[in-house]
């Protein structure tokens, strides 16, 4: 007979199974967590994943579009926000930032792609000096190379070579002075070549360079470079009818085409365009009458800006009619006047050169050109120094003049294209004639008994 065991068994008291509930609850929760949590990860990678592909969807139609035809902009299409800042890193690539976001997961970091489109036929001629200059006031001198003649009258600087022009009083010193500037402090000259009368402008393009002869002969001449420790004149060419005797001031090299601004002439025109894609048979295609010495040139798409004296110191042409469609006036002696001008993106500077330095009017201009026929003037500035040459990068301008103790000048410009401060470079105390930059290295060509070369760069 089994006996009933009165003893009470073990069980689960109640403090017990509430805490069995707790932790399983916890569990449970936990695990819905982690499983939302990773549902919501993989959510947010696939979203992700379309604004990179709608990102690199933009950043390749961009890619496909005619080099002059990129350019900012800022849309909303399709569930997406596009934003596309395009900005000139040389005169022949473009920096494309491109940034896209997802309007509905406005949380979402965006995704951006940041890319560079050449076109590689505007790189022959084509300004090498970088836009990523930020700040002017920070260069220093690194070098300076004593030229050995006087009479230095232009610089072109291209990938480490600098080419020197020089109208000088003695027949048998050289007027083109080739150097190997690559090392900044070991300057070396490489060669020479006298071509006649003088040379008052230089431009190099690929294995040629084109100079603005100082004669009423032959005003335009052009040299291969390619063996460079011997160049070779190959072409020399005269301009037709009333404009035969003139005399050539300023060259300017862009897509196969020379444009020549002239000395002033009585019955000559001078601006000339003439196509070099023959380089042993310059063609004229055109020609603009201006009324006055050209002293500068600079080409922007199908216009031609041109520095000149005053009262009238800039004037733009539109090249297919060859016309004058904006001209902008000052008043003044026209002894002096328009003297440089440099582009960046929309804002153009003008300087003035001056007969006396501490004149009583403005020498430095900054104008709107998006509408070239319908330039809007910005800002200007007195610096009572007589100007050589200005270089604008980013938000800076450096003016080379010669106002003593202020040869070097930087000024800060804002958004809306006006003067905002300005600084000197204090170890800078030559006379300059004129200056260029290539990558991020500025050249100045200097007065002296000879001429030097100094070198700045940012250290």
């Amino acid at each position: 007979m089994k006996k009933f065991n009165s003893k009470r068994q073990p069980g689960f008291s109640i403090l017990e199974i509430i805490i069995s509930l707790f932790v399983f609850i916890s569990i449970i929760s936990v695990v819905v967590f982690l499983s939302f949590e990773s549902q919501e990860s993989f959510i947010k990678s696939q979203i992700f994943q379309e604004i990179i592909f709608e990102s690199q969807n933009v950043s390749t139609q961009t890619k496909l579009k005619n080099w002059n035809d990129i350019y900012s902009f800022e849309i909303e299409e399709e569930g997406f926000k596009k934003n596309q800042e395009v900005s000139f890193l040389y005169d022949y690539s473009k920096m494309v930032s491109q940034e896209t976001s997802w309007l509905k997961y406005k949380n979402l970091n965006p995704a951006k792609i940041v890319s560079v489109v050449s076109d590689w036929s505007k790189s022959i001629g084509g300004d090498t000096c970088s836009n990523n200059i930020f700040d002017f006031k920070n260069f220093s001198i690194i070098s300076e190379f004593d030229l050995g003649f006087s009479g230095a009258s232009d610089i072109d600087v291209v990938r480490g070579t600098a080419y020197v022009s020089f109208n000088s009083s003695g027949q048998s010193d050289p007027d083109i002075l080739v150097l190997d500037v690559k090392d900044a402090e070991d300057v070396k000259l490489i060669s020479s070549l006298n071509t006649g009368p003088g040379i008052n402008s230089v431009q190099a393009a690929g294995q040629y360079i084109f100079l603005a002869n100082d004669s009423v002969t032959n005003q335009l001449q052009i040299v291969d470079v390619l063996e460079i420790e011997n160049p070779k004149l190959i072409t020399q060419y005269r301009l037709l009818d009333n404009s035969s005797t003139t005399i050539p001031h300023r060259i300017f090299y862009k897509d196969k085409k020379i444009f020549l601004g002239m000395k002033g002439h009585n019955i000559g025109k001078e601006f000339h365009v003439m196509d070099v894609s023959n380089i042993y048979l310059p063609e004229e295609l055109s020609s603009g009458e201006v009324g006055t010495q050209v002293n500068d040139i600079t080409i922007r798409d199908n216009y031609a800006f041109l520095a000149v004296p005053n009262p009238r110191p800039l004037r733009i042409f539109d090249l297919e009619k060859m016309e004058e469609i904006f001209s902008y006036e000052t008043g003044g002696n026209s002894k002096h006047g328009g003297q440089s001008l440099s582009i960046r993106d929309n804002l153009l500077t003008l300087s003035r050169s001056v007969g006396l330095v501490n004149s009583s009017y403005p020498e430095l201009f900054i104008f709107d050109i998006s509408t070239p026929s319908e330039t809007i003037f910005l800002d200007l500035k007195n610096i009572k120094g007589s100007i050589r040459a200005v270089l604008m990068k980013r938000e800076n301008i450096l003016v080379a003049n010669l106002k003593d103790g202020e040869e070097l000048r930087v000024f800060l410009v804002s958004e809306d294209g006006e003067f905002a401060g300005s600084n000197t470079l204090d170890d800078f105390h030559y006379r300059p004639i004129t200056l260029d930059c290539d990558s991020e290295t500025i050249y100045i060509l200097v007065e002296g008994v000879t001429n030097k070369l100094v070198i700045l760069k940012d250290e």
